[in-house]
């Protein structure tokens, strides 16, 4: 099974060939492959921060339960949050009013319902 294949049909791997090694362009197609995945309100405010240095995934494998898959696999993926991703959804709103996906009620719907759960939390 090649490794799109596995992110489509949602395996959980707990197991890796620690010799294994991905290069910059194989781990740069995974992450553009994750960033297809749905968003809330469709901001894509997730960030990838990709571990491929031993000594590193050394120390978050001390702070991750002394989990072996950390250090085992090729590359360890840190999944971040953009937490004010939410202040560019007007714009993210206009290009679907613009593209004619929906309507300016719609795209200022959405914009105040995300305002609502993201503002001060």
């Amino acid at each position: 099974m090649n490794v799109i294949d596995a992110l489509q049909n949602r395996i959980s791997a707990n197991k890796y060939d620690s010799g294994e090694v991905l290069s910059k362009d194989d781990i740069h197609y995974l992450v553009t492959a994750a960033l297809e995945a749905p968003s809330a309100y469709n901001i894509q405010h997730t960030r990838f921060l990709a571990v491929t240095d031993a000594g590193a995934k050394a120390a978050l494998r001390a702070v991750s339960y002394n989990q072996a898959k950390i250090s085992e696999a090729a590359v360890t993926f840190i999944v971040l949050a953009d937490l004010q991703g939410h202040t560019v959804l007007p714009v993210i709103a206009q290009r679907g009013v613009e593209a004619g996906v929906f309507g300016d009620e719609a795209g200022q719907g959405m914009v105040n319902a995300a305002n609502s759960v993201y503002d001060g939390n």
